[in-house]
């Protein structure tokens, strides 16, 4: 989750003190992929939840991290 392929430029001010709950929606949708998937499906389904992320996080840009729903 804290990979450099998460890297997502923000303001400070999303992000602080701290971002706990988005951090626990992360890995929620990191748990909810398959356990079963090979290794390059696996890697695909992450790259989904990284653009999906990505996508919320850069289209709401007043809003604070943990306010964040995907």
């Amino acid at each position: 989750m804290n990979e450099a392929i998460n890297g997502t430029p923000v303001a400070k001010w999303r992000n602080q003190p701290n971002h706990s709950v988005y951090d626990a929606k992360i890995q929620a949708l990191l748990d909810d992929i398959p356990s079963n998937l090979s290794a390059e499906s696996t890697y695909q389904e992450v790259i989904k939840v990284v653009n999906k992320v990505r996508k919320v996080v850069e289209d709401n840009p007043s809003k604070h991290l943990n306010d964040l729903v995907f």
